[in-house]
Order: C-alpha cells, then sequence, then structure tokens
C-alpha cells in the first residue's frame, strides 16, 4: 500500500512497526529515484498527511512513555523531529520535546543524531553543514531537513524576488551554483538563522529550483518531492506579502533558468550578432568620473562608486562590511559603514585626487576586504570629460575626441603646451589640474599630433550611438552601460563607402554587408552577463586610405537595483549607524546613534517594539520627526523606554522606521550574553542584582563597588555573594566583576537616598591630589563610559560622572580654567561664539587668534580633518612653539582619542605627556582645533568630550 492511497480510517488501525515498514519503502523509492543525479532526500518528503503526521505522533508519544526512544522506530523519530524543525522559529528546540514528551531526558538527544545519521546513510540524506550546523550538532539535523523552516519563508521569496534579474541569465541547473549567487544578497538580510541557512548552497540552490519550477511545465520532483513542494508553496501562499514576491519572482524568471528554450520573437528587423561568453566571468566594478559646475570657469569633481554586491560571492565578507567602516580615497568624510557600498551606488565630492590604491580603505585590515577591492580604481590619466550642448558634463572613458566639440581634460602636470585649442579652466581638487579644449571643424596637422600628446584619440570618420531603447548611460564617445535585463542596439554610420563591416564580441565575430556613406547599419546584442564586455569594430574599404579602420565600444553590463514596496533600497531614505553594532544596551545607554536621511519635505515615526523569546512586551511609538534628522530625538525615546521594567528584561528591540510612501527600514538589536554579567531586577521597587558566572575559568572571582558620591574608591566586595537576587538597599554606583579576561560593569542608581530634582544633580566628590597617573586615569573613566547603565537616572549620574573626571583629567594637563572652558564649549549652542571664547584661554597670543581665524572659516565650507591637522603642524613650527612631529602627533593624537591611551604604562608616552603638561598651549590648541570640527560635524555626540566626531 502506497502512502497516497492510505485514508484517515486506513491509517487509524495502522501500528507504528507498519508506519516504518511504509515510510521505509518510501524513501527507498525516492532515493533509487535520485541516485543517477546524486540528489539527496530530505525527510521533510514523507508524502505524510497532517492527519496521518497527528496519529504517528499521538502514538509515537505513547511508546515513549514505555520505552524511551525505541530504535525499532527510528525513522518515525526523524520524521517526527523534523516536524517539530519546520515550525522552528530560532527559540529552544528541545523545549517541544520536554513539552509534549513526559519521560524525556537530555540523553534522548544523542538517539535523535543517531537517527539521522541512519536516514543519511541509508537513503543519501542531507548533510548540514556550515558554521551554524557546527555549533549545533544535533538540531541542525532536523532543522535542515525541514528544508524551509515557517519563518523563514517570507525571507526566502524575498530573496527570490531580489535576484530574479540574476538569476534570469542563468541557463543551468546546478543547484551549488544558484545558492552561491543567492548567497551574494544576503546582504538584505539581518536575521542571522537565515544568514547561517545561506551557508548551505547546496540546499538553497535546491529549494529555489523546485519553488521556481513549480507550475512551469518543468520537472520539480528531480529537487523536492511534489507533495512535499506544494506544502511549502501553500505555506508561503499563507502570508500575502510572500506570495506577491513569489509570483513576481516566477513572472520575470519563466522556465529559463530550469533548461527550458528561451525564445525571442521581437526581432523588429534589427541585425543581430551570436555570442559565445561565458557567464561565469567575474563582474568588474569601474568607478565613475563627472564634474558639476561650481562657477563659471571652476568645475567640482564627484566620483561614484557603484555597488559592490554584484562582485561578492560569499556571505563572510557581507558580515565583515556590515561590522567594518570604510573611506574613499580623496573624499573628506568621516568612517561611513561599509555596507553602505552594497546597497545603491555611493556618489561624493572629491576634494583631492586619490592618487594611490586602493581607492577604498576599510577600518578593519581583513585581506578578504582587501582582495575584494584591490582592483577597484579610477582609469589612467589623462581623463576626458565632454561638455554637451545642453550642460551635461560626461567622462568619455575611450579618450576619444570629435571635431565641433568641448571638452575637459584633467592631468596631473600644470605644465600645457602653447595651442589655441587650449583654455584655462579651474578644478576644485587637489592634485589635479585641467584645461578646456574646443575642437574646430577642420583640424590642423600640427593640433592633430598635440591632442595625441595629451594621450587623446581623433575620431573622425565613424559614429556610433545607441539605437532602440536608451542605454541607462551613454557618454556619446564609444563608452555606454545597459542592465543585464536589455539587449543593447547600436547604430553605425561611417562618412564614406565601405565594403564589410566586422563586429567581434569576445570570440563570436559577426559580418555585415556594406554601406554607402551616410546610411546606418544597426546591430543588436542578447543580454549579456554583468561584468565590462569590449565590442569590436572593423571597417573594411578596399583600395580606400580608410582600408581596416578599426574602433571599440565599451559595454558596462549590471543588474537592476530592485525596490521592495516596504523597503529602503528607494535612494531617498538612507541610514547609518555610528560605530556600527547591534547591541541594544549601547543604543539604549545612548553610545550608538542612528542617524536617518531623506528628502526635506518629509518626516519619519520611530517605533520600538521590545521582544521577550517571540511576544512584543512594550511598543514606544515617537511623534513625526521631520528631516533633517536629530538625533536628539531618538535619544528621547530611548529615555522613556528604560523607565519601564519589560524594556529592561527585553532581549531584543526591533526600531522600525517609517518615512510615508518611502517604506520602512527595521533595524534589530539585540541584548548580547557574554560568559560573566550582570542581571538586574526592581523587586518592589527595591534594585536587586544577580552575577551571572559561565566562565568556567579556575582564576578567582573579583567584585569592586564605586559609590556614585565618591567614584574614584574602589570598595572590594568579592565577598559578598551575588549568585542569586541581591538587594542593594541603598547603594547606588558602579558594580563591577572581572573573571580573568572576562569583566562586566553596570551602574545602579535609585532614589532612596535622595529625592525629586535632586536626584538629578549629583555632585561626585574627587580627589584633589595633584599627582594623577595618566593611564590609570584614564582606564578609569573608560570604565565608567563602557558600563552599562540600569535606567536614565543611573544614565544622568554616569554621564556626571564621566563630566567630572574629564575635568579633573584635562584640568591636570591644561589648567582648571581651561577644563572648564571646554564644559562651556560643549553645552554651548553657539559654536562661533564657544570658539571664540574657548580660544581666549590657549593663551597664546601668537597662535591662537590665527587658529580662532581658521577655525571660523570652516564654517563656510567642508571639514577636512587631514587639511587642518597639517596647517597646525606648519603653524606650531613657524611660530616656534614645537618643532617634534613626533610630539605634534601625539598631541592631536591624544586631543582626538584620548580613550586609547588608557592603561598605556609605556616610558615614552611618560615623557610625551610631562612635555605637553610643560608647555600647556601646544595641547590646548589642539584640543581646541578637535573639539570645534567635532561640533561643526557632529553637534549632538554624546561624550564629546572624549569620543570627538570624525577623528576616530
Amino acid at each position: 500500500m502506497l502512502l497516497e492511497q492510505l485514508n484517515i480510517s486506513n491509517a487509524a488501525t495502522i501500528s507504528l512497526a507498519e508506519w516504518q515498514r511504509l515510510l521505509v519503502a518510501h524513501f527507498t523509492f525516492l532515493a533509487k529515484s535520485r541516485k543517477e543525479k546524486n540528489r539527496s532526500v530530505f525527510a521533510l518528503e514523507h508524502g505524510l498527511r497532517p492527519s496521518q503526521v497527528k496519529i504517528i505522533t499521538t502514538r509515537l508519544i505513547d511508546d515513549h512513555r514505555l520505552n524511551a526512544i525505541n530504535k525499532s522506530y527510528w525513522l518515525l523519530w526523524v520524521v517526527y523531529s523534523t516536524e517539530l524543525g519546520y515550525e522552528y522559529v530560532g527559540d529552544e528546540y528541545w523545549q517541544s520535546f520536554e513539552e509534549k514528551l513526559r519521560y524525556w531526558d537530555s540523553s534522548h538527544r544523542e538517539s535523535i543524531r543517531w537517527a539521522f545519521k541512519e536516514f543519511q546513510k541509508q537513503f543519501n540524506g542531507i548533510t548540514p553543514c556550515g558554521t551554524w550546523a557546527n555549533n549545533f550538532s544535533i538540531i541542525s539535523w532536523p532543522i535542515t531537513n525541514a528544508i524551509l523552516p515557517e519563518d523563514l519563508q517570507y525571507q526566502f521569496a524575498k530573496l527570490l524576488f531580489l535576484c530574479r534579474y540574476t538569476l534570469k541569465n542563468v541557463s543551468h541547473q546546478n543547484a551549488s551554483y544558484i545558492g552561491k549567487l543567492l548567497g551574494k544578497f544576503a546582504y538584505e538580510f539581518s536575521s542571522s538563522r537565515f544568514l547561517n541557512f545561506l551557508q548551505n548552497e547546496e540546499l538553497v540552490g535546491r529549494i529555489a529550483l523546485a519553488l521556481l519550477a513549480h507550475n512551469n511545465d518543468v520537472q520539480s520532483e528531480d529537487f523536492i518531492y511534489n507533495i512535499t513542494l506544494k506544502r511549502i508553496i501553500a505555506d508561503i501562499e499563507k502570508k500575502q506579502n510572500a506570495r506577491d514576491l513569489m509570483h513576481g519572482a516566477r513572472r520575470e524568471i519563466k522556465p529559463r533558468i530550469l533548461g527550458a528554450a528561451n525564445h525571442d520573437k521581437s526581432k523588429n528587423n534589427v541585425e543581430g550578432v551570436n555570442r559565445s561568453i561565458n557567464t561565469t566571468r567575474n563582474p568588474s566594478i569601474k568607478p565613475k568620473l563627472a564634474l558639476q559646475r561650481v562657477s563659471e570657469n571652476k568645475w567640482a569633481v564627484t566620483i561614484e562608486i557603484p555597488r559592490l554586491a554584484d562582485i561578492i560571492d560569499t556571505p563572510l565578507i557581507i558580515e565583515l562590511l556590515k561590522k567594518s567602516r570604510v573611506k574613499i580615497a580623496g573624499v573628506n568624510s568621516n568612517w561611513l559603514p561599509a555596507d553602505i557600498l552594497l546597497g545603491a551606488s555611493l556618489k561624493r565630492k572629491l576634494s583631492e585626487w586619490p592618487l594611490e590604491k586602493p581607492l577604498l580603505y576599510f577600518e578593519d585590515k581583513e585581506s578578504s576586504l582587501f582582495d575584494l577591492t584591490n582592483n577597484i580604481s579610477i582609469s589612467n590619466a589623462p581623463w576626458l570629460f565632454q561638455l554637451g550642448t545642453d550642460g551635461q558634463v560626461v567622462e568619455v572613458v575611450n579618450k576619444n575626441i570629435e571635431v565641433a566639440h568641448e571638452y575637459l581634460i584633467l592631468t596631473y602636470n600644470d605644465q600645457w603646451p602653447e595651442s589655441k585649442l587650449l583654455f584655462d579652466s579651474n578644478i576644485d581638487c587637489k592634485g589635479i589640474y585641467a584645461r578646456h579644449i574646443k575642437i574646430p571643424e577642420m583640424l590642423a596637422e600640427a593640433d592633430e599630433k598635440l591632442l595625441i600628446s595629451l594621450g587623446l584619440n581623433i575620431q573622425k570618420s565613424i559614429r556610433i550611438w545607441p539605437a532602440g531603447l536608451p542605454a541607462y548611460f551613454w557618454d556619446g564617445n564609444g563608452s555606454g552601460e545597459w542592465l543585464a535585463t536589455e539587449s543593447p542596439c547600436l547604430g553605425i554610420v561611417v562618412d564614406y563607402d565601405f565594403e564589410k563591416l566586422k563586429v567581434s564580441l569576445g570570440q563570436a565575430n559577426t559580418y555585415f554587408p556594406g554601406k554607402t556613406s551616410g546610411n546606418p547599419t544597426f546591430i543588436r546584442l542578447n543580454p549579456l552577463p554583468v561584468g565590462s564586455h569590449t565590442l569590436k569594430i572593423n571597417l573594411y574599404s578596399a583600395g580606400s586610405i580608410k582600408e581596416n579602420v578599426e574602433c571599440y565600444v565599451n559595454l558596462e553590463i549590471r543588474n537592476p537595483e530592485t525596490w521592495v514596496r516596504g523597503t529602503t533600497m528607494h535612494n531617498g531614505l538612507a541610514f547609518q549607524i555610528d560605530p556600527y553594532s547591534d547591541d541594544l544596551d549601547e543604543l539604549l545607554g545612548g553610545k550608538i546613534q542612528v542617524k536617518v536621511f531623506g528628502p526635506q519635505n518629509r518626516s519619519i515615526i520611530l517605533n520600538l517594539d521590545f521582544f521577550m523569546g517571540k511576544e512584543i512586551v512594550k511598543t514606544i511609538s515617537s511623534k513625526p520627526i521631520p528631516f533633517p534628522f536629530n538625533q536628539g530625538e531618538l535619544k528621547k525615546v530611548c529615555e522613556q523606554a528604560i523607565k519601564d521594567d519589560a524594556v529592561i528584561y527585553s532581549q531584543k528591540l526591533r526600531l522600525r522606521i517609517y518615512c510615508e510612501d518611502l517604506g520602512h527600514k527595521d533595524l534589530i538589536f539585540t541584548r548580547k550574553i557574554p560568559p560573566l554579567r550582570w542581571f538586574f531586577k526592581s523587586v518592589d521597587r527595591s534594585p536587586c542584582l544577580k552575577l551571572v558566572d559561565e566562565t568556567d575559568s579556575d582564576q578567582s572571582l573579583k567584585v569592586l563597588f564605586f559609590d556614585l558620591s565618591e567614584p574614584e574608591i574602589e570598595k572590594d566586595i568579592s565577598t559578598e555573594t551575588f549568585s542569586q537576587l541581591v538587594s542593594l538597599k541603598s547603594r547606588c554606583g558602579l558594580f563591577l566583576a572581572r573573571r580573568g579576561e572576562h569583566q562586566t560593569s553596570i551602574v545602579i542608581s535609585h532614589t532612596d537616598r535622595v529625592h525629586g530634582f535632586d536626584a538629578l544633580s549629583i555632585a561626585p566628590k574627587l580627589n584633589e591630589n595633584r599627582d594623577l597617573h595618566i593611564p590609570g586615569y584614564l582606564s578609569f573613566i573608560k570604565t565608567w563610559i563602557t558600563a552599562r547603565s540600569s535606567g536614565i537616572l543611573s544614565q544622568i549620574h554616569q554621564e556626571k560622572v564621566v563630566e567630572a573626571s574629564t575635568i579633573k583629567l584635562f584640568s591636570h594637563l591644561c589648567g582648571t580654567r581651561w577644563a572648564n572652558g571646554e564644559k562651556e564649549f560643549i553645552d554651548g549652542s553657539n559654536i562661533i561664539r564657544s570658539i571664540e571664547n574657548l580660544a581666549r584661554i590657549v593663551e597664546n597670543p601668537t597662535i591662537q587668534n590665527t587658529i580662532k581665524n581658521k577655525l571660523l572659516d570652516m564654517q563656510y565650507r567642508e571639514v577636512d580633518i587631514s587639511e587642518i591637522s597639517f596647517w597646525l603642524n606648519r603653524l606650531f613650527k613657524r611660530y616656534n612653539i614645537c618643532a617634534s612631529d613626533p610630539l605634534i602627533s601625539f598631541a592631536m593624537d591624544f586631543a582626538s582619542r584620548p580613550l586609547s591611551f588608557a592603561g598605556n604604562y609605556d616610558q615614552k608616552f611618560s615623557s610625551m605627556i610631562n612635555h605637553l603638561i610643560a608647555n600647556k598651549s601646544i595641547l590646548r590648541s589642539c584640543r581646541l582645533v578637535v573639539l570645534s570640527t567635532a561640533k561643526y560635524i557632529d553637534p549632538n555626540r554624546n561624550y564629546p568630550l572624549l569620543l570627538p566626531s570624525g577623528w576616530q
């Protein structure tokens, strides 16, 4: 009897042994049918109806009461475990066993693993692989065999939709290759479980092929058993958004990916070019240069970096990009989140010409990131730009010039030959020089030689242009950009008669008959794979001096940039997290900034959903916030959140940012779970602490307490027991626990000792001794800054301690008047007045006015940190303030990132600090420059005294 033939009445009378026999026969048949193509079998392909699964489950639970895991029914346990895996949502898997199996014991887990290995051995079952499978070596078996668990189905549908243009150009059924292609789009997803799922390329590819083959008259049974496939599709289509995405993906891809014929019915009398191109060639990413008119005869240079998603072939690099930050050579800006390169192209103004390679600098020195961008660079000098009659200025990549046109040429050298063709022009970019070229209708031989000496090519007789559907980009001189979904069409016209035209693309050559002067020839190419292609055109005309003329057309092919409604691949809305982190406590503590950029006439709403497991325990929404976005608005919402106990105990936050018709963006923040951590809870309005220690370390545990009123005094409370919740009574301060290399700290504050507004205005009492050990004191401040706060009151008190300690630090280094001046500078709302007031306290008339004027001038132009650092170095030397480059460099380093020197006991460090204390105007000047530029860049940053923006 086959499984399909069983009805409910038959099923109710069948024993577990008979079910075991039927399933063995079923999976044996599946394994034999896939043996030739060496395709694995999934346990979810059992073919049972829900009613049959329910009957087997009930009997299996009854049998477990008597026999625990009965290995006679091992295949039934595989099916049961896989069904639980299909319903798995990322929480505790074994909890499902404990809830349903009364006598379940953790030792039974090994029996489940054995059963799955037996399934793999007998039926060529799927084997879990990847990092996640290594870390979760038992539950990875049932979850992998569940094919596509329910909570991943929407994300997978979205992935197929995003990849539809890429998949459209794939013409084979290699599941691993398809899985690898899909993995390139992992940057769109933040779920760590889904990213782990994508690591199994063979599995991902098979699911994609089966889902896309469904209802396309293509045999999908080779990939997934048809009954199982219908079940998965039915579950996907229960979710409205997922159903729409799947239909959109199938509609675009059609059956081509699965080997069906691809008939093109739209010839339109256009002559075609056959091609033979390797579709797996590596795409190239070429930055684009453009000019923008600043004034009548002055130009600014912009560079556009195309998105890197097209050249990434592994989720590992995507993870590295999400954790790193990037700078573009020649662009005056702060560090940017590196994953900004994965979305739409990135355009920036060049302040200095990028001479060196690579063009992109990553904060993390990972070799994978260096290899990724090693070949991303601008083209070689000279650079030619054509001035259109409509005011457009586009780069001419192949450096071809035509008569009766105007151009701008850029080179490194400012030495230009004398010529009536060249006119002065200015470029607002250091390290590069420009001339305006006007080409007449007729060129003298001397002028031709001059243009050739400048590295330009003269094109007289052939005109090429995009025909039919416009190119995405065309420079008018033989270089263009098309999408991978398009068939590029070109028109060619020659001003003389020719006998034959040869077009070459890769290894393919196509010949066209000759035409008379002025009659165009049209060619159409089939859609090309993503990357750079060169089309070579040869003209043959016997007996003519024009015989065997050769020219080239550069074809840049890229995938369309997909926008899914409700997401923010739309260029009108952008986000930046600085520093990049998904730590919930750091966000609530104000140590992470979420910056939102969008159109001036729009507003956003911040919606914070806090989760405990799968349940939302608290939701907080902001009022509409207009652009430009003020970071203080997010801080207000976070301050409101941390007053709620439900937020304190929550494990995850979904920050959803709505922006009217531009859609929304979800940012996920989670609480980190280190092996050594404090757990805080309020019991009857009394703060309680518990220390969770999972370090397995042999070293002794040390617990220290620093009171808010006297934060510098360390009290050893290691003898107290914090293994259970301990009431803190009236103790307010920082609790620090340390075991070996693990350390955790939390600031606790409550209103038992003070009430009302007095609770906010604490005045930490600091030791007034004159001998301050700088490295140790920096470590002390760093401990307070990095500590987690237990609520809004704790956060306020924590900032008070940091502020008082910072003033003490710079009082020692630069004098008390200067330290208080820094505090007033940060609190001041008028940056001009703040700079003027702080500059007076430099107390060196020789340089303070010069620095002040330089800083005030920065309000009218873009802040260039490198330039002002170099300028300050020269200023010190010009006025004999300091001639030592190492000391000036150290002063700028210390002024901009003092916490990086915490715990530095090097003798050289002590020597440098003593020099700065002896000549206070050096460090004062550096701090003035650092704090002023930081306030220009980001006036709302937390702890700006110690973490100034732009100088990280």
